[in-house]
């Protein structure tokens, strides 16, 4: 709803909570909150933790089924690139 609303800082605090207290080892949803996490960071201007997000979906995401989550592999491969050369200089 954070976002809905134009609370990005909002639904970016939530869904990091979310992902720290909801080790339900669920390899489905895990990477997607991943997903969510880098693209609400990126909003945010997180940058570095846009990147590490979406680095650790691209880890739970290693062998993606052509038939399923391919394309939100490459979706998550474009937006971190655009977000690389950015990270230059920060910590």
């Amino acid at each position: 709803m954070g976002e809905r609303v134009g609370e990005v800082d909002r639904a970016l605090a939530v869904i990091r909570r979310r992902l720290r207290y909801a080790n339900t080892g669920n390899t489905l949803l895990e990477p997607r909150y991943y997903r969510e996490e880098g693209r609400l960071a990126a909003l945010a201007g997180d940058v570095p933790g846009a990147i590490m997000a979406y680095q650790r979906f691209l880890a739970l995401r290693t062998d993606p089924d052509p038939g399923l989550v391919a394309d939100e592999v490459e979706l998550v491969r474009s937006e971190l690139a655009k977000l690389l050369p950015d990270a230059v200089g920060t910590n």
